[in-house]
């Protein structure tokens, strides 16, 4: 298997496993508030970095030169990405949410041409709009009122489009840093970050002693370890190593794919039910995410 099938199977391990952690999220979310459960996310997911380096073949070779040249880009994700996204659906429906990360593709499209001269073709911008069109559908049959305000319409698209930046942005150092190396760093600034602000969060509340009250839980546990390990360490993983082979647009589409696991997967595991805009929506974005790889230029 070539370099380049590799990455497309990465990246779709990517999206299954980014779809089912939607259930793992609202899960651990009944034991601990966003920001702590994104502390202890990375805390974990810190944890499974350095068991790797222990126990790896290969040593991690960084320098704090290369350290503090790649950190910047973790600005984009888990950073902006998660800063906005979790202060940005306490003011907005999931519906709405849903549709402008739908965007991402597109998003993503736009600063590959402007910044790094990415292109793409006729065909694979119609299949790409097919995908879009696709998640933005099921959304908007799921029933949607618009009636968020224009700040949290903002702060979601904010973390949608740093996403896509990093997206970008991570191709373009991917060339002279292994997939590792980036996750490592991207890694430790998510812990850095998210530790502090949670432990400040509690400070002001004056209720620090609720940091770990969330693993009394045995339901947190099992939610917050598949986070950390599959949804964290194995797709930043996965991603970066996507983006050294793949264009960020391709990658990006390849996202898409997790609303459709999410969506089997609440089928199968929290009992929900299928109706017929899920399957047109479905349809749509796997027929634009094959279509769109399909018609790349040879």
């Amino acid at each position: 298997m070539n370099q380049t099938k590799k990455a497309y199977l990465a990246i779709t391990m990517q999206s299954i496993i980014i779809g089912l952690s939607f259930v793992s999220v609202k899960t651990a979310l009944k034991s601990a508030d966003s920001f702590n459960l994104l502390a202890h996310r990375f805390s974990i997911t810190l944890l499974c970095a350095l068991l790797f380096i222990l126990f790896s073949k290969n040593k991690l070779n960084l320098s704090l030169k290369d350290f503090f040249t790649i950190a910047p880009y973790s600005l984009g994700f888990p950073i902006f990405f998660f800063l906005f996204q979790t202060i940005g659906l306490t003011k907005i429906s999931a519906s709405e949410s849903g549709i402008i990360y739908a965007l991402s593709p597109i998003i993503t499209f736009l600063v590959a041409k402007i910044f790094i001269k990415e292109e793409n073709n006729k065909k694979q911008i119609f299949f790409m709009i097919l995908s879009v069109l696709g998640v933005i559908f099921i959304n908007l049959m799921k029933g949607i009122s618009f009636s968020s305000s224009l700040l949290a319409v903002i702060l979601t698209l904010i973390s949608a489009t740093s996403f896509s930046v990093y997206n970008v942005f991570l191709r373009k150092i991917s060339k002279n840093y292994k997939p590792f190396q980036i996750a490592f760093v991207v890694i430790v600034c998510g812990f850095l970050f998210f530790n502090v602000f949670s432990l400040l969060e509690h400070l002001k509340d004056k209720n620090l002693q609720n940091y770990f009250v969330a693993f009394k839980n045995i339901d947190f546990i099992v939610s917050i370890l598949f986070l950390s390990v599959a949804s964290s360490f194995i797709t930043i993983l996965l991603t970066t190593y996507a983006l050294s082979h793949l264009q960020s647009t391709t990658v990006s589409l390849f996202q898409n794919l997790s609303t459709v696991v999410s969506i089997l997967s609440a089928v199968v595991i929290l009992n929900e039910k299928l109706y017929y805009f899920h399957y047109a929506g479905i349809i749509a974005v796997i027929l634009g995410t094959i279509g769109f790889t399909l018609s790349k230029d040879k």
